[in-house]
Formats: C-alpha cells, sequence, structure tokens
C-alpha cells in the first residue's frame, strides 16, 4: 500500500495505515508503527477527516508515551482534547483524559495526573465507559501508591 493522492479510496487507505500502526506497535516495532501512523496522519489531513485524524492522533500518543516520549505524547493528546472540548465528545475526553493523566504520572507530575485522572473516571461514569472508569481508577491506585497512600490505593484497585 502506498500513500498518495491516486488512491480511489482515501479513508480505507487511512484507517489502514491507522490500523497498520496498532499492528506494528503490537509487535513491538515502534518504527513501522510510527511510519504507518504517520502515513495514516497525512491521508486524513489530506482528505480533511477531523474525526479520523484525532484516532490516529490518540494512537500516536499511546505510541509516544510507550517509547517514553513523554513531550511528544503529551502534545498528541492534548491536540485530541482540544478537539473533544470543542466538539462536546464527553465519551472520548474521558478516554484522552485518562491518557494525560498516564503521561503526567510517568513525568512525574503526581497533581496534574490526579486531576486528568480524576476526570477521566468521572466522565467515564457519566457516560457509562466502564472500561474507561476502570483503567482510571487502576492509574488512581497506581498514583495512590507513588504518594504512599496504600489504603486509598486498595479502595481504587477494588473499583
Amino acid at each position: 500500500m502506498c500513500s498518495s493522492d491516486l488512491s480511489p479510496y482515501p479513508m480505507v487507505e487511512a484507517m489502514a495505515w491507522n490500523d497498520m500502526g496498532l499492528l506494528y506497535a503490537g509487535f513491538d516495532d515502534h518504527d513501522e508503527a510510527a511510519a504507518a501512523l504517520a502515513n495514516a496522519e497525512t491521508a486524513w489531513r489530506r482528505m480533511g477527516d477531523e474525526n479520523g485524524l484525532q484516532e490516529t492522533l490518540l494512537n500516536e500518543g499511546e505510541l509516544a508515551l510507550a517509547a517514553g516520549n513523554t513531550a511528544q505524547a503529551l502534545a498528541r493528546f492534548q491536540t485530541v482534547l482540544d478537539f473533544d472540548l470543542a466538539h462536546g465528545l464527553q465519551r472520548e475526553q474521558a478516554h484522552v483524559r485518562g491518557a494525560l493523566g498516564r503521561v503526567y504520572l510517568q513525568s512525574g507530575d503526581l497533581a496534574k495526573a490526579e486531576a486528568q485522572l480524576i476526570a477521566s473516571r468521572d466522565l467515564a461514569v457519566s457516560t457509562g465507559v466502564v472500561e474507561l472508569q476502570a483503567a482510571a481508577e487502576l492509574a488512581l491506585g497506581d498514583l495512590s501508591r507513588k504518594h504512599h497512600r496504600d489504603a486509598e490505593a486498595d479502595v481504587h484497585y477494588e473499583h
């Protein structure tokens, strides 16, 4: 597959690049994942498809975070959050706020991590997205452990 303006199915191409990026990331092939996601990003931008672009930016942020590049992850996630806020996408905000919380947790900014993770959990509860609620609770448990608040961590882990 090659990324070009001549593709007869540009949306399928963008989705395929995005999915290939996830596949490569699953095999811990960071370079190929980054290249595939960059092709997806280019394809979404060429089409002007903001929704598809946000999904790819979120995936690029996750890849950057996994590689320890918190600055790049933060930039990608903040772009996605800005889009989600502008469009009132609460479910998506729950997802990206959890991701931002993990960035801040990894970079050691525990106050910002806690704020984002609580916001993620609360949005997940209000929108009924159990898996995002669980992810936020687990991350809040990890945060509580870093603060040596073991009893509080246990409460988060039990949710």
